[in-house]
């Protein structure tokens, strides 16, 4: 008679297929190789199914559609997004100044935290606000695919309690490396915008400073100060 030992998939059997890991991903490290790769996150962020390192874009499609978190795919990891309610609402206030912007001069879209963006293999980021211009889409036509495969002119992030440097700063690589040409950091304890133009290329905006569209939104204009009075009204 069989076992429940006997069903057990011991180590070593030939008759057992692992799924095969992202790229990037070791096969002997643990939880704190792998924490240490995500940027440092605490563990209670990364989902453990499907195993890390397996996730595929349906993965990430089905986590979204139940609406258990705000999921993004980074090198086969299913890991969530932090958002809390004033994070959520300053996201909503530069969507809404965006596109009382953007809207009557015909110069893009905006899309709101619930828009992925595909920024490579494994890499599905949802940035709390994004801009893309109409060259980005070919003939002007939105493609009919729920990820979206092009990387938004302008990125804003809202950074949570929970975010780190270093997920922060691989997220900003990823962003220009797949032709984002800005990116806003937007950190509500201090009331702070930082603004990249590159991962390298950086200003800090406090109070009354402006912050500006540069030449991917030019002529947008709000002080820092409005942005946040705004969020608490």
């Amino acid at each position: 008679m069989a076992t429940v030992i006997d069903e057990i998939a011991l180590p070593g059997n030939p008759d057992i297929a692992l799924s095969p890991l992202a790229p990037g991903l070791d096969p002997d490290w643990s939880l704190a190789d792998l924490q240490e790769h995500l940027g440092g996150i605490l563990p209670h962020r990364i989902r453990l199914y499907p195993s890390p390192g397996t996730a595929t874009e349906q993965n990430f499609l089905d986590v979204l559609a139940r609406k258990t978190c705000q999921p993004e795919l980074i090198d086969g990891v299913i890991v969530e997004k932090p958002v809390g309610y004033f994070e959520s609402r300053l996201a909503f206030i530069l969507g809404y100044l965006i596109q009382q912007f953007v809207f009557p001069r015909k110069l893009g879209v905006v899309f709101g935290a619930d828009c992925p963006i595909r920024l490579g293999p494994d890499q599905i980021r949802m940035p709390d606000v994004s801009f893309f211009s109409w060259s980005r889409f070919a003939d002007g036509k939105f493609p009919l695919e729920q990820v979206l495969g092009i990387a938004p002119d302008l990125a804003v992030e809202v950074i949570s309690p929970s975010n780190t440097k270093a997920e922060m700063d691989r997220k900003l690589t990823e962003y220009f490396t797949a032709s984002t040409r800005l990116v806003w950091y937007v950190y509500p304890e201090v009331q702070a915008v930082r603004v990249f133009q590159s991962p390298s290329v950086f200003q800090d905006l406090t109070g009354d400073e402006v912050l500006e569209g540069a030449d991917v939104l030019p002529g947008f204009a709000v002080s820092v100060r409005t942005v946040f009075e705004l969020a608490n009204q």
